[in-house]
């Protein structure tokens, strides 16, 4: 018979509540943790000396930032955060510092040249003084600021060797801080130091350093700004008489080569256009005749050069070739051909024919002599128009080209008497320079230290202190791999857990568990074997007979412990054997009696002994135990064995309970050959020790061997370390001993 799992082990969650329930149960030690804390801290910030902080209010004056109107000049600034942030930039530059330092010797002072400190040694050899003089009293007030040792402002009997001036730049620059004003052109300058005299000498001086050094930078860039005018008038000067020499000459150049004006040459130019309009009109015409001309002639017909009909030459032989033509019919028609009449009148019509043909030839003559003189007119008067235009064209670049020259020399004129105004401007006011900030309020010696007093961060740093460790230790109790709580092992293995069995200091179980027991039986560890059995018989298991193997997944888990305990809480009330099922490494005889015996579980297997002259019984008790006496390399075979059944057959008819403390289950396979002849098996399982995966390894390999499993136990619990875990209710285990020894 066997239980059954749950389906899925549900995975505890662990919430604000477990984390409040664990600082309540570890509040003592976290108060004692926040304390140890708070006096170190205390300790620490009242042997560092206080800083003091003076400050300097400085305002910008946007009335006096353009004094001459040119940008070129240190005028002053536009007025915007990124003017002002400028500015503080320059207050805090390692030339305008290294001035200061130079001034005031801070290079030689032993704030600015020892290394920071953690601790003062000064305040420190005073606090020891003053406590071995019995001013205790006194140092508390003082490192709780309620009173401060008077200091020198800046000792010259302990002055330092003299370093870099750069260096000292550099710590003062950490002590100052520079901060603008919202909606407002003023902004604040702090100076802190370990001397308030001290503190707003330095904030005075850096104020004093940073007009000055803005003045000088004003004049230095007026007197800049004013060589470079005279440098651009000099320039300008020369580039204004090489403009106007280049224009004149220019303009004489041209004069000479043209030697007309733009009115002449447009003029020009128009004629030229119509002559040349008139001409290409005629051009036209003559190639028109000249074309009907040589198209008549093709077809046979004849005109004159002027193109008409009329010519009484070319009359009278159009006539005279028609009457020819007549007579030569009629001729025709009444001779033959080679009658001398018709031969006669076919020669006077040859001759007629020639005749109109030098008429024809004449007239197209005449047409293309007209045609070749108006081309050679048209073309004439073409290059004699693109060369008037070639003429003007050059007339108007040389005119461009001249008023450019103007245009350049009239610039650099205005641009020369600008820059000598200005020059005049500048020199006039090179002397009445005034700084574009002032000094609102100068600093005063501050009253009081800056920053929290140290009594205020010491109690933070005790209870950051204590809240640290108690998140540590919760932490530290979440990242356990092994079980940390009963409520973890039936989540994750779905079995019950009979009890949780607190540990036992070895030197209190060195004559046995059970004498132990014998002893104290009003203890922590006693009553965790009188839990497990109280469950164990209310869910039943408690049949008559039993038998309950007592196994775990790897040696060292406290099986052995929980067994002899468990067994004997069982012989109070009832017979019990105890069996030590473990026959490779037998442990009963130092661990469980602190005894030994003369026959083992192998003699009466094999018949050598009886199980009655085998027992061991416990005094005052209705224990008795059977060893194992010597290790045996064939357990399983042993185990397996119809001898091992007859015995505990044998057993059954004999005793109420047998227990039998089996081998680790995942070290050997006795523990499964137990299975055959238990009735259930409990499962030991070392707290915060064994991991999961392994626990589960071996309970799974019971439940699939169809072995029943009683509960489980957790054991060898730490009373002091319980209360460490989230979710644990078992701190009260330590108290069992008070609780019943009253």
């Amino acid at each position: 018979m066997t239980d059954t799992p749950p389906s899925a082990a549900r995975v505890r969650e662990v919430s604000l509540t477990d984390f409040i329930q664990y600082a309540r149960r570890k509040y003592v030690k976290a108060l004692l943790a926040g304390l140890v804390v708070f006096g170190v801290c205390l300790l620490v910030l009242s042997l560092r000396p206080p800083v003091y902080s003076a400050q300097t209010t400085l305002l910008y004056r946007p009335e006096q930032a353009d004094f001459a109107n040119v940008n070129l000049l240190a005028s002053g600034m536009d007025v915007s955060s990124a003017t002002i942030n400028n500015e503080i930039e320059i207050i805090r530059s390692t030339d305008l510092l290294s001035r200061v330092v130079e001034r005031t010797g801070l290079n030689r002072d032993p704030e600015f040249v020892t290394p920071a400190k953690l601790v003062d040694v000064d305040v420190l050899a005073s606090v020891a003084g003053g406590i071995f003089r019995g001013g205790a009293f006194d140092w508390a007030g003082s490192a709780l600021g309620w009173a401060r040792a008077p200091r020198d402002v800046m000792p010259a009997t302990r002055r330092m060797p003299a370093i870099d001036v750069v260096r000292a730049a550099s710590a003062l620059r950490g002590r100052i801080e520079v901060e603008s004003e919202r909606f407002s052109y003023a902004f604040t300058l702090s100076v802190s130091s370990t001397v308030p005299e001290k503190a707003a000498i330095l904030a005075n001086t850096v104020a004093d350093a940073y007009i000055e050094d803005q003045l000088e930078a004003k004049f230095s860039e007026t007197k800049r700004a004013t060589n470079w005018l005279s440098d651009r008038i000099a320039e300008l000067e020369a580039r204004v008489r090489e403009s106007e020499s280049a224009a004149a000459q220019k303009r004489a150049e041209f004069s000479e080569i043209s030697g007309r004006d733009a009115g002449t040459i447009s003029q020009q130019i128009a004629q030229l256009s119509t002559q040349l309009v008139t001409a290409q009109s005629a051009l036209t015409a003559a190639r028109s005749r000249y074309e009907i001309t040589s198209r008549r002639r093709e077809q046979g017909e004849v005109v004159d050069s002027d193109g008409g009909q009329n010519s009484d030459t070319i009359n009278r032989l159009i006539e005279l070739r028609t009457d020819l033509r007549r007579r030569e019919a009629e001729l025709s028609g009444r001779y033959l051909e080679k009658h001398p009449k018709l031969i006669a009148v076919r020669e006077d019509l040859a001759q007629v024919e020639a005749r109109l043909q030098q008429a024809r030839n004449a007239s197209v003559g005449d047409a293309r002599a007209e045609l070749r003189a108006a081309e050679i007119t048209v073309q004439n008067l073409s290059n004699e128009l693109r060369r008037v235009e070639r003429q003007a064209q050059d007339f108007r670049q040389a005119e461009v080209a001249i008023r450019q020259l103007e245009r350049e020399a009239e610039t650099d004129r205005n641009l020369y008497e600008t820059y000598l105004s200005r020059l005049r401007e500048t020199t006039a006011k090179e002397d009445v320079q005034t700084a574009d900030v002032r000094v609102l309020q100068r600093a005063s010696v501050p009253g009081g230290p800056v920053g929290v007093p140290p009594l205020l961060l010491a109690i933070a740093g005790g209870a950051g202190g204590g809240a640290l460790w108690l998140c540590f230790g919760f932490a530290v109790g979440l990242l356990r791999q092994g079980f940390n709580h009963r409520e973890e092992v039936e989540e994750v293995l779905g079995e019950t857990v009979l009890a949780v069995v607190p540990e036992v200091a070895p030197r209190h179980l060195q004559r046995g568990v059970v004498e132990y027991l014998q002893r104290e039986p009003d203890t922590g560890f006693a009553e965790s074997f009188r839990k497990a059995k109280s469950v164990l018989a209310l869910r039943s298991m408690m049949t008559n007979n039993a038998v309950i193997c007592v196994t775990s997944s790897v040696p060292g888990e406290g099986k052995t412990t929980f067994a002899s305990g468990l067994a004997y809480e069982f012989a109070k009330s009832k017979r019990c054997l105890l069996i030590e099922g473990d026959l490779r490494r037998p442990s009963f005889a130092s661990r469980v009696m602190n005894r030994d015996a003369t026959y083992g579980v192998g003699d009466v297997v094999d018949g050598t002994a009886s199980l009655e002259d085998s027992l061991v019984t416990v005094a005052e008790s209705n224990l008795s135990v059977l060893f194992a006496k010597r290790a045996l390399s064939n357990s399983p075979q042993l185990l397996e064995s119809e001898g091992f059944a007859r015995l505990i057959e044998t057993a059954r008819n004999t005793f109420d309970v047998i227990v039998i403390d089996a081998p680790p289950l995942l070290a050997t396979s006795d523990a499964l050959a137990l299975g055959q002849v238990c009735d259930s098996f409990i499962y030991a399982v070392r707290w915060r020790t064994t991991e999961k995966g392994v626990v589960k390894a071996g309970v799974k390999s019971l439940r699939d061997s169809g072995c029943r499993i009683a509960g489980i136990v957790m054991t060898r619990f730490d009373t002091q370390k319980g209360g460490e875990v989230p979710g644990y209710y078992y701190e009260n285990y330590n108290r069992y001993d008070k609780y019943y020894t009253k």
